[in-house]
């Protein structure tokens, strides 16, 4: 009976602690994940697809339309968009939290169909050739949006050069005869530019060592301030300058990239 005097007695004060346990101050609210940062090291191959305004290209190729027996020879047109291939890596920065740098070079060309111009005494091919190549450094920063997905944001600087070619030929020659040839004409124009290219990417890692990106880019060219006059001007058969070249010949252009890179993301 004791026994029983004395668990009635301890129950008491434990039941009138249960009553007030809504009273005691606990934090109900979710725990805030902590968000992930971007980091990777990669390197890989891109495809890039560069919407360059072809216009004065083609007048440039029409200049030299050749003329026989009172009929011109146009060369076919050549039509954006310019397909480059290129290659590039970057890595993150373990001290700069989601910021990454990197290198990337791409090139591309284009020709015309060759035209062939003859009559019974002649023969001659005439062709144009459009090259473009393009270096840049940039710096990104990463948002991820999930595991394994994380879109970036960030700017190109970089060096970019123009090269065209119109060829006039006979379709052999004999190399002691090289010289006294009279039917081999070619005509070359180049110009190099620094540009800048604010750029964003979506950047999904399919593993932790496989990424594919989509990238898009908009490269605006400027005169390299650090050549002098003559090596920042247009130049013609690589030996004198050429003037009065209309500013829409250039390669400003909204240039889309699709990559595949090898490497650590962790992300």
């Amino acid at each position: 009976m004791k026994n029983l005097i004395a668990l009635i007695l301890l129950a008491v004060p434990i039941f009138a602690q249960d009553d007030r346990l809504d009273e005691l101050p606990f934090d109900d609210e979710p725990l805030q994940a902590e968000s992930k940062s971007y980091f990777a090291i990669a390197g890989g191959y891109t495809f890039n697809v560069g919407m360059i305004n072809l216009d004065e290209v083609n007048n440039f190729f029409s200049k030299f339309a050749p003329t026989l027996d009172n009929t011109e020879y146009q060369l076919g047109e050549l039509s954006s968009p310019l397909i480059m291939h290129g290659g590039g890596g970057f890595t993150g920065i373990p001290f700069w939290k989601n910021i990454r740098i990197g290198f990337e070079a791409w090139a591309g060309s284009a020709e015309t169909d060759e035209v062939s111009v003859m009559n019974e005494e002649l023969s001659l091919i005439s062709k144009g050739e459009f090259n473009v190549a393009m270096t840049a450094l940039h710096a990104d920063y990463g948002f991820v949006i999930t595991d394994g997905l994380a879109v970036l944001a960030g700017m190109k600087l970089g060096w970019s050069g123009l090269n065209m070619i119109y060829s006039l030929s006979e379709p052999n020659y004999n190399w002691e005869t090289l010289g006294s040839d009279t039917n081999l004409n070619m005509v070359e124009i180049d110009k190099s530019w620094l540009f800048v290219a604010p750029q964003v990417s979506i950047d999904w890692a399919a593993t932790g060592f496989l990424m594919f990106s989509l990238n898009a880019s908009y490269n605006i060219n400027f005169d390299n301030p650090f050549l002098d006059d003559f090596e920042k001007n247009w130049k013609i058969n690589r030996t004198a300058s050429l003037d009065n070249v209309p500013t829409d010949l250039n390669i400003d252009q909204l240039n889309v990239r699709l990559g595949v890179y090898l490497g650590l993301f962790n992300y």
